[in-house]
C-alpha cells in the first residue's frame, strides 16, 4: 500500500502495489539484489535497502527502502515502511569520492616530485663535486682514476633513473611498445645469468637451474630480460655471500614460473606489502631509484602474468612471477 504522493509521482490510480510490480521500477543492475532481498523478506522482518529506481521522467535515482513485515503471509506478506529519495545524498558521496581521489593524486604527485628531487640530487651532487675536483692542479693519477670511476657510476645511476621514469610513465599510459614473438625462456635465463655474473659486486654464487631443455614462450624478450636482470641485481645488493638462484619451471599447461631466490638479509614482513610501490627502498643508502620493482610489476602484468614475493620463504628473499606460454588466448579473452 502506497500513499497519495507516490501515486502522483508514478501516475498511478491505485495505491496497492505488489512486489513484482515494484521490480519494474528497479534499475537492471540492481535487479539481482532486489530479488535476493525479496526472497529473504520473511526471514528478515526489518530491513533497509538502496536501489536505483525510475518512478518518473527524471530517470533513475537512488531510493532507500525502509520496511518491516506486518503480516507474515507466505504468499502475500503485508509490508509497511518508507520510500525515501536519497539521490542528493548519493551525489554528495560522489563529490566526496572525487575530491578524495583528487587529493590522493595531488599527494602522489607531490610525493613523486619530492622523491625524484632526492634521487636526482645525489648523483648530480657527486657529478658536480668530483668534476670540480678534477680541475684542481697537482692531483695524482690514482685520485683522478677514482674521481672518474665515481663520475661514471653516478652518470649511469642518473641515466638509469631517467630511463626508469620514462618506462614507468610509458607503461602506465600504455605507450610502451611490446614486440611479442616466440623465444626460448631457457636461453633467455642463461643469457641473463651470464650478463649479471659479469657485473655483480658480490661474492654470492649466481646460478640458473631448470629441468627443461627448452621452453618456447610468446614474450617480449628484451622486457623479460629487463625484469629478470632487475630482480637479480636487487638480489646481489642484499646478498654479499651465499647464493642467488634463478629457477624456471613449467607450472601448468598454460604458464611458466620464474623464481629468484637468495640467501641474503631478506625483506621484513611489515615491508613486503609495499615492496612494489614506487620509490620503496629497503636501504635508503643503496643505489637505485626505487622504481625497479614497480616497473617489473607493470611489465609482467602487461604480458599477462603475476608477480609476488614469497612470504613463507625465511632464508632470505624469493620473488616469483608467472608468464603465459601463449598470448593467443589472452588476446581472445580481451576481446
Amino acid at each position: 500500500m502506497f500513499d497519495q504522493a507516490f501515486c502522483e509521482l508514478t501516475n498511478r490510480s491505485q495505491n496497492l502495489l505488489e512486489i513484482k510490480e515494484i521490480a519494474n521500477y528497479v534499475h537492471p543492475g540492481d535487479q539481482a539484489q532486489f530479488r535476493k532481498n525479496v526472497s529473504n523478506i520473511l526471514h528478515r522482518p526489518r530491513r533497509t535497502a538502496q536501489y536505483r529506481c525510475k518512478f518518473d521522467d527524471t530517470g533513475y535515482q537512488w531510493w532507500e527502502f525502509r520496511y518491516s513485515v506486518l503480516q507474515h503471509y507466505e504468499q502475500n506478506p503485508i509490508i509497511t515502511g518508507l520510500l525515501v529519495n536519497i539521490q542528493e545524498i548519493k551525489d554528495k558521496e560522489e563529490e566526496l569520492i572525487r575530491a578524495r581521489k583528487l587529493a590522493e593524486q595531488a599527494e602522489l604527485k607531490q610525493s613523486f616530485l619530492a622523491n625524484m628531487s632526492h634521487e636526482i640530487r645525489t648523483p648530480l651532487n657527486a657529478l658536480s663535486g668530483f668534476s670540480s675536483l678534477l680541475t684542481e692542479e697537482g692531483l695524482d693519477d690514482e685520485t683522478r682514476r677514482q674521481c672518474n670511476e665515481v663520475i661514471q657510476q653516478n652518470s649511469e645511476l642518473l641515466l638509469k633513473l631517467i630511463n626508469d621514469v620514462i618506462d614507468l610513465s610509458s607503461l602506465e599510459f600504455g605507450k610502451l611498445q611490446f614486440c611479442i614473438a616466440q623465444h626460448d625462456a631457457v636461453s633467455i635465463c642463461r643469457n641473463v645469468i651470464d650478463t649479471v655474473n659479469k657485473v655483480k659486486q658480490t661474492q654470492a654464487e649466481l646460478t640458473f637451474t631448470t629441468e627443461l631443455e627448452e621452453m618456447p614462450i610468446e614474450t617480449d624478450d628484451s622486457r623479460l630480460q629487463q625484469v629478470l636482470i632487475n630482480l637479480l641485481i636487487n638480489a646481489t645488493k642484499f646478498t654479499p655471500q651465499g647464493s642467488i638462484v634463478l629457477k624456471l619451471e613449467k607450472e601448468t599447461d598454460d604458464t611458466v614460473l620464474f623464481t629468484v631466490t637468495d640467501t641474503g638479509c631478506g625483506i621484513p614482513k611489515d615491508k613486503q606489502a609495499n615492496i612494489f610501490q614506487r620509490f620503496e627502498k629497503l636501504n635508503e643508502n643503496a643505489q637505485g631509484s626505487g622504481l625497479g620493482l614497480s616497473i617489473c610489476q607493470l611489465i609482467i602484468e602487461h604480458i599477462g602474468g603475476q608477480i609476488w614475493i614469497d612470504s613463507e620463504y625465511a632464508e632470505g628473499s624469493r620473488f616469483c612471477f608467472t608468464h603465459p606460454i601463449s598470448q593467443t588466448g589472452r588476446k581472445e579473452n580481451k576481446k
